[in-house]
């Protein structure tokens, strides 16, 4: 009985010595990359999730899941009043026609920005037709916005110039 406890004794304290942990996950995709000896492993698809955390740090085995921000959306949205362009795409000039549904009188104003988010041209709203002068610009993709007189964007419109 004492070499038997003894055997399975020896026997758990050097499976615990010398065991592995093997992990196989079997997902739809996934890769390990690794930057300045750090390493980040990820999958997609794994079916069970787990997360353990402690004051500095937060692990989440499973499904990648970064710190979460929940940020309130503020959409300046007024029944009021309505923007137009066209024509789109544009050649040379672009109209920007303002709609008012009532006698509102809020100043507005919009910015021509292109697609690396750079600013080109804005300007205040001074009457219920504008027109935008693209002739100089080059063949693009740009974005006009609409903003309000607190600054607070109103619409976007996607711009074609051809």
């Amino acid at each position: 009985m004492k070499k038997s406890l003894l055997i399975f004794a020896i026997s758990l304290v050097a499976n615990l010595l010398f065991s592995q942990t093997v992990n196989q996950i079997i997902s739809t995709a996934g890769s390990t990359n690794v930057v300045s000896g750090i390493s980040v492993e990820w999958t997609i698809g794994e079916p069970i999730t787990e997360t353990g955390s402690n004051a500095s740090m937060l692990l989440t085995q499973g499904f990648h899941q970064p710190n979460y921000q929940i940020s309130a959306i503020y959409e300046n949205f007024s029944e009021a009043i309505d923007f137009a362009l066209f024509p789109n795409p544009v050649q040379d000039l672009l109209n920007l026609k303002t709609i008012r549904n009532n006698s509102e009188k809020t100043s507005y104003s919009y910015q021509i920005i292109d697609t690396n988010g750079k600013v080109l041209h804005s300007s205040d709203i001074q009457s219920q037709l504008e027109q935008l002068d693209f002739s100089q610009m080059s063949n693009s993709l740009y974005y006009i916005s609409i903003f309000d007189a607190k600054k607070l964007k109103v619409k976007t419109f996607k711009i074609v110039k051809q």
